[in-house]
């Protein structure tokens, strides 16, 4: 879409009044015990399952003036350009990178882990990654297909998998297997928060260590305002302790 000359009128001065707001906004001290503030956090469900509950509770606990608005990550690019536009005050997502003004830092290094119903027929034997290829898979991937971290493990060994169910979220990813036949291979603290793991067996999944980092995205314009800043820095105080 291309702006009319209209819209680029009105632009410029539009941000030079945001910039003098921030400015005001920033001389003005942020005291979380009796100010009311209202932020809004980009999270995919690994953040809602692992991160959120605990980050909300000293929320609560700190800033019980403050509200929390969680939206779901649904085009990573324009949200990360809605950083500076106040839409969003901050995004967790894996690999996102820094640019135009928004800056970016690791938050959380996460693992995998392999899931397959107490009583699978698998159990019986040790499972190689030729064995583990055979299994029926099932993925959690947002957009409905692979390929995934499984399939270009498997690739690089000359194998592939049949994946037999697909699904956009990991709260329902354990159940799943929980009634069936099928093998996750799922972030280690999504299964240790699964109300269903005593129906479940996990196990190293047979190609060894493999990580991922979850990424928090702010921009640094808005640093300015005390009450974003102090919510990015509860942030990171939470994820450490996870």
């Amino acid at each position: 879409m291309v702006p009319t000359q209209r819209a680029l009128a009105v632009a410029s001065p539009l941000q030079d009044v945001l910039s003098k707001v921030r400015v005001v906004l920033a001389t003005q001290a942020f005291d979380p015990a009796i100010a009311p503030a209202a932020f809004r956090l980009a999270m995919g469900d690994y953040g809602e399952l692992v991160i959120l509950p605990a980050l909300h509770a000293e929320l609560a606990k700190r800033a019980p003036r403050a509200t929390l608005r969680v939206k779901p990550i649904a085009d990573p690019k324009a949200q990360l350009a809605q950083l500076g536009e106040g839409a969003i005050d901050l995004m967790i997502a894996p690999m996102l990178r820094a640019g135009s003004g928004v800056e970016v830092a690791d938050l959380i290094t996460e693992d995998f882990v392999c899931v397959l119903r107490r009583s699978h027929p698998a159990l019986t034997s040790r499972l190689t990654l030729q064995s583990f290829a055979r299994l029926r898979h099932l993925l959690v991937s947002p957009e409905g297909e692979g390929p995934a971290l499984v399939d270009h493990v498997l690739s690089e060994a000359g194998l592939s998998r049949e994946v037999a169910l697909s699904v956009p979220h990991f709260m329902v990813a354990t159940a799943l297997i929980a009634s069936s036949d099928m093998v996750a291979t799922l972030p280690r603290r999504v299964v240790a928060l699964s109300a269903m793991n005593d129906q479940l067996t996990t196990f190293e999944p047979p190609f060894g260590t493999r990580k991922f980092t979850m990424v928090a995205a702010w921009h640094a314009a808005r640093l300015e305002e005390p009450a974003l800043r102090w919510f990015r820095d509860l942030v990171f105080e939470v994820a450490a302790t996870l």
